[in-house]
């Protein structure tokens, strides 16, 4: 019985209001503060994933850029391709040997004055190179084509061509037309001083 009694009594020592706590010591300590590098560790990792975060965002503006470069030469090179379709060579092709093969003839009947009605194989050449030249023209005006890719591929020809069509086909197409239809044309070769 006394070992009942000493147990129980034990018991309820150990459970009495203010009976120190078994294995403490005594009295419960504080919480301890965190050392002062444990604090800078704690803000050095915050920081750092910040920075990471920013570095993540940077990186993924850079590929941004890089990926609307890539676009803007692909576009450019889409107009290239398309520069050689059929109705884009053909037209080419025409207008080149209409001109070339009568080019003094035509030079002096328009010089003379006595501009002749152009055939209308010839006239839709001139429209079909308008309307692509003017697509390349909105194409670099607009950002959508690399503007040094554009210049090296089509600057000399849009603009000679607009030189070619001013002076032989501009006054009798743009009648039919009821309006200006290079002026874009007009303003990227304009843009170059060309």
């Amino acid at each position: 019985m006394t070992a009942a009694g000493s147990g129980s009594a034990g018991g309820a020592a150990a459970g009495a209001p203010g009976a120190p706590a078994a294995g403490a010591g005594g009295s419960r300590p504080a919480p301890e503060q965190p050392h002062w590098t444990e604090r800078w560790l704690s803000i050095g990792e915050k920081v750092a994933v910040i920075a990471s975060l920013v570095a993540v965002i940077w990186l993924s503006r850079m590929q941004s850029e890089a990926d609307l470069a890539l676009a803007r030469r692909e576009t450019t090179l889409a107009l290239v391709t398309l520069s050689f379709s059929e109705p884009v060579f053909e037209a080419k092709k025409h207008v080149s040997k209409e001109f070339s093969k009568n080019a003094l003839r035509n030079a002096t009947l328009i010089l003379g004055g006595k501009q002749r009605s152009l055939p209308g194989d010839l006239r839709d050449s001139f429209v079909v190179l308008v309307e692509f030249y003017n697509n390349v023209a909105v194409c670099d005006a607009t950002g959508a084509c690399d503007k040094s890719l554009v210049d090296e591929f089509f600057r000399t020809d849009a603009c000679g061509f607009l030189n070619l069509y001013n002076e032989i086909a501009k006054k009798e197409i743009e009648e039919d037309y009821g309006a200006p239809i290079t002026d874009r044309l007009s303003g990227y070769c304009g843009a170059a001083g060309s």
